[in-house]
């Protein structure tokens, strides 16, 4: 996981060539073109990969920094009830006990030194965290239980702001996407010493994607986080594993796949309770159908409430209760800058029969505890 990667790169058109370990190595894999992440937050958008289930829906307290609470079944978890080793190494200091991330993991580190809001030059961890991932994975492999497989999660922080510049790396450009691109390089350069290094040997699977996306003005938005824009949602997405053939998919998935992905590609067979399928029919080779997309913003003591469905080249963005909502055509508009809620209502009428079909099977499930005040929630309603 690298955290606020963007979907423009070197792959899809993006002129830089700010990664190209991954430019190369993607060649044998199946690369997704229009991938999505949960949600426009790393706290939202990775409880939910890992449980299979929309964050609105999951068991959590109502801030920010949200406590996933112990009853979410978490991936890990799962596989570690069957026998499998989980190691986990993180660059961000919201992966604490408490977070609820954690569950599961046999083995879980987060980088020594992490901090939020560090701005300091050691702040630069991709190398450092590399090199505990690569020292968690190895240990995994002398376990008992040999035959069994290792699920290992890295959490890469340095593309997330504040963006740092690095000695050594190309001119990227002045300001903050500069340093980003610079940030991103040098991710590249630790990934590839992982990959390189087959901590478990040849027989790895490697999916490599972002938790969400990240602003650099547009539509007025810096960072990420608080709205449902496709530069704060739509994420690369690389799948690579032994037996697969390299090919490109264009339809839009959702990271809600992954968790039954992985689970089949662990020999696991409890996708019970997940709200996704599983990606490994069109991985190896089979057609890939179009599937709705539905992003998930709960309400926070910061953030109000917002929900989007894709369908195919059209986005419907739902603000708070459903007070609003913003249609766009993704093929036409790519930077969603005109709303067609009014200029198309029969193709409006459609899409929001689909959001509210889609929203009646997903539960708006309260926060645990009375504080904090949720952003624009009615009053006394906690979700």
């Amino acid at each position: 996981m690298i955290d606020g990667w963007r979907h423009d790169v070197p792959w899809t058109g993006y002129p830089k060539q700010t990664m190209p370990f991954l430019t190369e190595f993607r060649k044998r894999c199946v690369t997704y073109t229009h991938a999505y992440a949960l949600s426009s937050n790393t706290a939202r958008s990775v409880a939910a990969l890992f449980a299979g289930k929309f964050p609105s829906a999951m068991s959590r307290t109502g801030y920010y920094f949200t406590n996933w609470q112990p009853e979410n079944q978490m991936l890990a978890e799962t596989l570690a009830s069957e026998g499998h080793q989980t190691v986990a190494a993180f660059a961000h200091a919201y992966f604490f006990p408490a977070s609820g991330l954690r569950q599961g993991f046999s083995q879980s580190r987060v980088l020594p030194g992490t901090f939020l809001k560090n701005t300091r030059d050691d702040n630069k961890t991709s190398r450092r965290l590399g090199a505990l991932t690569r020292k968690l994975l190895r240990r995994a492999r002398k376990q008992p239980n040999a035959e069994r497989r290792v699920f290992g999660y890295v959490h890469f922080m340095d593309p997330h702001y504040p963006y740092l510049a690095r000695a050594g790396a190309p001119d990227f450009g002045r300001g903050d996407r500069g340093r980003y691109d610079q940030e991103l390089w040098a991710t590249d350069r630790a990934i590839a010493t992982l990959v390189r290094s087959q901590p478990l040997g040849p027989n790895t699977a490697w999916i490599f994607t972002g938790d969400h996306g990240e602003a650099f003005g547009e539509h007025g938005h810096q960072k990420h986080g608080y709205e449902l824009w496709e530069v704060l949602v739509r994420v690369p997405l690389l799948v690579c594993a032994p037996g697969l053939r390299a090919r490109t998919i264009r339809k839009r998935r959702s990271h809600i796949d992954l968790a039954p992905t992985i689970l089949e590609l662990m020999a696991s067979s409890a996708h019970s309770g997940l709200r996704g399928r599983s990606l490994m029919p069109e991985l190896r080779g089979g057609g890939a159908s179009r599937r709705t997309v539905v992003v998930d913003l709960p309400r926070d003591q910061l953030q109000d409430r917002r929900r989007a469905i894709i369908r195919g080249r059209h986005k419907l963005i739902a603000i708070g209760d459903d007070e609003s909502f913003r249609l766009y055509d993704l093929k036409a508009d790519p930077s969603e800058r005109i709303n067609l809620e009014h200029r198309r209502p029969r193709l409006m009428a459609r899409m929001l029969k689909r959001y509210r079909r889609v929203g009646r099977t997903i539960a708006n499930r309260p926060v645990k505890g009375s504080q904090p005040a949720l952003r624009g929630a009615p009053a006394g309603r906690r979700w």
